[in-house]
């Protein structure tokens, strides 16, 4: 067998896929090939074997460190991309509220457009409560501040949804909305999570595209298409 390709560390500032170790790749490279001399790829095995829920099992455990998740949070592994998110996410909040919430949505860009746009194709009771482009002359780019909407405990609203890094349009929120007990905050950190620290017990609920900053898109893994909820 050939020696594994190497290169110099690139500096690389994509808005989709992270930039991986190169020794991360290597290794990938190999299992995929021979998985703990199984003789067979990590994307060759059954999702059911004890290897498959070994890696499963472990990932969970180390993004609980990583990310220091709390005891009332659990971790799911899904399948699906960004749109099966947002429906997710609307239908088990709008479940979660016992059908008497409604979920309320800042538009800073196209992905929280797609998102509402989601939940209103499920019929799931929803409102925009802020709209990007009614503060930037009609084009996306901005976030809101606190005091840009308002939400209290009589709007009826069971979750706040908002994507936290839009790449599309290039914004990103510097601070988390502030939210009335009983609302929970739902985030997308699709593109920056494991990028910093965050405090998670600040959010009801949060998903995340594993494909964009842990994996690579087309390795064929556990988890090759799958979106992290929190």
């Amino acid at each position: 067998m050939p020696a594994l390709p190497t290169r110099e560390e690139p500096n690389y500032f994509g808005a989709g896929p992270a930039l991986l170790p190169i020794d991360v790749l290597q290794q990938a490279a190999c299992d995929l090939i021979n998985y703990k001399g199984l003789g067979l790829g990590i994307g060759e095995i059954s999702h059911r074997s004890k290897e498959a829920t070994d890696v499963i099992n472990k990932t969970k455990a180390n993004l609980r460190k990583l990310m220091n998740i709390p005891d009332t949070h659990e971790v799911f592994f899904m399948q699906g991309g960004g749109t099966t998110g947002f429906s997710s996410v609307a239908s088990n909040m709008f479940a979660a509220s016992h059908g008497k919430g409604k979920g309320a949505y800042l538009v800073t860009g196209s992905w929280s457009l797609k998102s509402v746009q989601e939940a209103q194709r499920l019929n799931v009771p929803c409102e925009i409560i802020y709209n990007a482009k009614d503060h930037n002359h009609g084009k996306f780019g901005v976030v809101p501040s606190n005091n840009d909407f308002k939400i209290t405990a009589e709007d009826n609203f069971s979750y706040c949804y908002i994507c936290e890094n839009e790449t599309v349009h290039g914004v990103e929120y510097q601070e988390l909305p502030v939210l009335p007990a009983g609302v929970e905050l739902c985030a997308d950190l699709s593109s920056d999570i494991l990028s910093r620290k965050i405090d998670v017990s600040k959010y009801g609920h949060l998903i995340g595209q594993l494909s964009l900053r842990t994996t690579l898109p087309t390795t064929p893994s556990p988890f090759s298409l799958c979106t992290l909820w929190i």
